[in-house]
């Protein structure tokens, strides 16, 4: 197909299959398929958090081999803190995709837990090689590091395997779903009926 594409439409007419080459029941694709969404979801989490990873790495070797204003960059306290804030939240989303695969091993669906970890880890992941671009300066949007190719490949990851406004729905949806209204209880009524 035409360069710069990775997704195609493909239209199926007509198309009948024989009982015999039915995998599974009739009717059950669409719940199969829900099946398999979150481990995709979390094995994207791994790629592109390893991709983030990549990112912090060529980072810390670009600021410990330049120097500007009389210092290597790596020992400025505004960059130590910037990787230093990324890879935390790196972890922190590790740990969620972690949470999220023990869950979906023990035989949960973990439907809110894999929302969050994929929302979380795109924007982690987004943001931590934007931090490594911006520590790379003119080197980081070149092209002879990786790191400009990173941020192209990891934006879409906040809209692949649903947009984050997707997910959300579904955190949100959990959340809401039966709030424990007894916390309201020490609030005064007014002499009004709850």
């Amino acid at each position: 197909g035409p360069t710069g594409k990775s997704h195609a439409e493909v239209k199926f007419k007509g198309v009948r299959v024989p009982d015999e080459h039915l995998l599974g029941t009739e009717g059950d694709g669409f719940g199969i398929a829900q099946q398999r969404l979150g481990p995709a979801r979390l094995t994207h989490c791994l790629r592109f958090s390893g991709l983030a990873d990549r990112s912090l790495d060529v980072a810390s070797a670009y600021l410990s081999e330049r120097e500007a204003f009389g210092s290597k960059l790596s020992e400025m306290q505004a960059q130590r803190f910037a990787l230093a804030d990324a890879s935390t939240r790196l972890h922190a989303a590790r740990t969620m995709v972690r949470h999220a695969a023990d869950q979906i091993e023990a035989g949960e669906q973990a439907r809110t837990e894999v929302a969050m970890a994929k929302v979380f880890t795109a924007e982690v992941a987004q943001d931590a090689v934007d931090t490594a671009v911006q520590a790379c300066g003119g080197s980081g949007i070149g092209k002879d590091l990786p790191l400009s190719d990173f941020y192209e490949s990891v934006r879409p990851f906040r809209i692949i395997d649903g947009a984050d406004e997707v997910h959300k729905r579904v955190i949100a949806r959990e959340r809401l779903d039966d709030p424990p209204v007894e916390e309201l209880e020490p609030l005064p009524t007014f002499d009004i009926e709850r």
